[in-house]
């Protein structure tokens, strides 16, 4: 079975599992978009690699998988709670409210398991560091409606930066291996940080309508608008940003400002760390090939934005 096909059965189990019809058909519509998607990587995928690469056995495999995906759920539905990207069939509050299902889920799989009461202790204590720090993050997004004087990169460090790192420290905890969890926590963590960047530059220039530029979020490029001063760009800012035509010039104007210049410095720094922590361990191979993949998205965007810059 590949990796994908096991997450996917994965998934379905938890669905089965919802005890209500209404938070059912929420977590339904989360395995569709997340595990039948094309072209993309759900990134709990990530925890299976890892565990392939320890050889852990089978059921080691299928409670660290069962469990990233419960995380990977319940923090995708927060995010889209948070942003206001409610499904148009369901409502805020369900949404919220699966979500905490979800999150009991998550403890009340690890108290049932059969594991050591010392990996049990050791899996909660991590789990709920982890959580917390997400949520801290989440607050500070929600709470960031004016630009600072220098960007928060603690913002996507906390929000996707842990939630990743989670993925990756997942199977490793099963083990005694402290050298190795630190190194994945680490991996997880810088590359977590890229993803949530490259998806702030995505809703940007990958959509004919930005989120973003319409909710005016202090993402990175919109930050780097902001501490430019440009004088049209800020009138534009204080605009009617839905309008296609506008949108349309924030985009260039960013780019005019250094935005792409920002994203192509951030890329080659974090790809390198994330090499640097990767060194000569050969256990790392599967996922790097993975990690390379979305790396590759990153390099693609680059090549995109220097196009435009010379268009202008």
């Amino acid at each position: 079975m590949g990796v994908l096909s096991f997450y996917k059965k994965i998934a379905k189990e938890i669905l089965k599992s919802m005890p209500e019809e209404y938070s059912r058909k929420v977590v339904e519509y989360y395995v569709k978009k997340i595990f039948f998607s094309e072209n993309t990587i759900p990134l709990p995928v990530f925890s299976l690699y890892i565990c392939n690469s320890l050889r852990l056995n089978k059921e080691d495999k299928f409670f660290v998988a069962t469990l990233s995906t419960l995380i990977y759920f319940m923090a995708d539905i927060y995010d889209d709670a948070e942003d206001d990207e409610v499904p148009s069939e369901f409502s805020k509050e369900l949404l919220i409210v699966t979500a905490s299902l979800l999150q009991n889920k998550i403890f009340k799989n690890i108290s049932d398991s059969n594991y050591a009461a010392e990996i049990k202790l050791k899996l909660f204590s991590t789990i709920s560091t982890f959580l917390s720090e997400m949520v801290k993050g989440q607050i500070m997004d929600i709470t960031l409606t004016t630009c600072p004087n220098s960007y928060p990169y603690e913002i996507p460090e906390l929000k996707a930066g842990m939630e990743v790192s989670l993925f990756f420290l997942l199977p490793c905890l099963l083990s005694n291996d402290s050298n190795l969890c630190n190194k994945l926590k680490l991996l997880g963590f810088n590359f977590g940080k890229y993803l949530q960047i490259l998806s702030d530059y995505l809703d940007i220039w990958y959509k004919d309508f930005s989120k973003d530029i319409s909710q005016l979020k202090i993402t990175l490029p919109i930050f780097i608008g902001f501490r430019s001063g440009n004088r049209e760009l800020l009138e534009l800012f204080s605009s009617d940003r839905d309008h296609p035509d506008n949108q349309m010039r924030i985009r260039q104007l960013l780019i005019k400002v250094g935005a792409n210049r920002e994203f192509k410095n951030f890329f080659y720094e974090n790809k390198k760390q994330v090499v640097d922590i990767v060194g000569e361990e050969k256990i790392f191979k599967e996922l790097v090939k993975q990690v390379n993949t979305l790396y590759n998205t990153g390099k693609e965007l680059i090549e995109v934005l220097n196009e435009l810059e010379d268009e202008l």
